[in-house]
């Protein structure tokens, strides 16, 4: 029983029981609101790359901003079709998500490169689903090819139990 307690304890202080911890990027004056942010895994055929998930509220445009960012190049999945206003993200039905245990919800996504590096992929989360997240456990996002019949780009979130980073910057939409 001691050593249980002990090992629990260590898990604990290490934050290996749990996801790691929401990081919030607090808003500057004139500067964009403030955004949550955590880290994840995409994954696409065999190749893995580390991820990252920001949602943002602005008080006058309430659906949460939501961005997946892939750190690094997917090798073989061609990311340019979904870049810019006019992407195909935009106009199809190839993303969707899923908050927690839900089915996948189609969403419109738009592409942008943020670093010679980082690519990131944008959608409205609604009120609801934004809302869903501060006791979810988990956020799954999923990718079709533009192109072809490959298998999809998907990237997951394990969300942790203290949801106040996320809450604060998500206030703006009613969450």
């Amino acid at each position: 029983m001691k050593h249980a307690i002990g090992v629990l304890a260590l898990l604990c202080a290490t934050g290996s029981a749990g996801a790691a911890g929401w990081q919030l990027a607090e808003p500057v004056e004139g500067g964009p609101p403030a955004e949550a942010r955590i880290r994840g895994e995409a994954v696409f055929g065999r190749a893995r790359l580390p991820a990252e998930l920001a949602l943002s509220c602005r008080a006058d445009a309430p659906p949460a901003t939501t961005t997946v960012r892939l750190i690094g190049r997917p090798g073989g999945f061609d990311l340019a079709p979904f870049e810019g206003a006019d992407g195909v993200g935009r106009h199809g039905r190839l993303a969707s998500y899923a908050v927690g245990r839900a089915r996948f919800v189609p969403a419109r996504v738009g592409g942008a490169a943020l670093d010679a590096d980082v690519f990131g992929l944008s959608f409205a989360l609604p009120a609801r689903e934004a809302a869903a997240l501060l006791d979810a456990r988990q956020l799954r996002f999923r990718l079709k090819p533009a192109k072809g019949r490959a298998a999809p780009l998907e990237a997951r979130f394990d969300l942790p139990y203290d949801s106040a980073p996320l809450r604060r910057a998500l206030q703006g939409c009613g969450v």
